[in-house]
């Protein structure tokens, strides 16, 4: 298969229209009454709507989901310490997401705010030695460098374009690096030229590489 544009982490709910030229990764928040429509998918339980109510569930169907090989990563999952949820439970939470991507060996896909100290410290507690991408990086680059050097995943979206993260760009190993929409209605592949241009690399580098990367991490 030749290298396609990549988005890692997207909402959208358009499917896989152009597969020669783009490949979308669907999220899906399993407690936020989403289900998979699209391939590939990930899916979790968003820490935003965490609530104890439908944990058990929602639990449930991702593991029918993981069984049936029907998602390709666990995610978005983690910590939030300005969501409404109660922490504690989030912890909980994430806690068994890390066990289920442990026992089925397939990646998880991190949202993190405001409490990198907490998800490190769960990633270690349980030895998690799986793959990690932190979706949505936008913090800054002395916290990179510390998730680059564990070996874990930074994923950028749309709010490069401002400029304030081109040091973090140009530094950051292509072998660890992803893009993607998320929510934003911004095409992948002006991330990409803006990420190419930061970078002083043609375009096709980049594109292969983070495909590369997809490869690598999701085959």
């Amino acid at each position: 298969m030749a290298a396609v544009f990549i988005d890692i982490h997207t909402h959208s709910a358009e499917g896989n229209a152009h597969p020669s030229r783009l490949l979308q990764v669907h999220n899906v928040a399993l407690n936020h009454q989403e289900d998979v429509y699209a391939s590939p998918s990930t899916a979790g339980l968003h820490p935003w709507y965490v609530d104890p109510a439908t944990v058990g569930a929602a639990f449930e169907k991702l593991v029918y989901l993981l069984e049936e090989k029907a998602i390709i990563g666990i995610g978005e999952c983690g910590l939030d310490k300005l969501a409404a949820a109660d922490f504690s439970l989030q912890q909980e939470v994430f806690s068994k997401h890390v066990q289920l991507a442990k026992s089925y060996h397939v990646p998880l896909i991190l949202h993190c705010v405001r409490a990198f100290q907490e998800v490190l410290q769960s990633l270690a507690n349980q030895k998690y030695a799986g793959t990690v991408i932190f979706h949505g990086y936008q913090k800054n680059i002395l916290l990179a460098r510390t998730l680059l050097q564990k070996g874990y995943f930074l994923s950028f979206g749309h709010y490069i374009l401002q400029g304030r993260l081109d040091d973090l760009l140009k530094e950051i190993p292509l072998q660890q690096l992803f893009l993607e929409t998320d929510t934003a209605s911004t095409p992948i592949e002006s991330i990409y030229d803006y990420v190419a241009r930061v970078r002083n690399q043609e375009l096709s580098t980049l594109k292969e590489q983070l495909f590369k990367n997809y490869q690598s991490v999701f085959h």
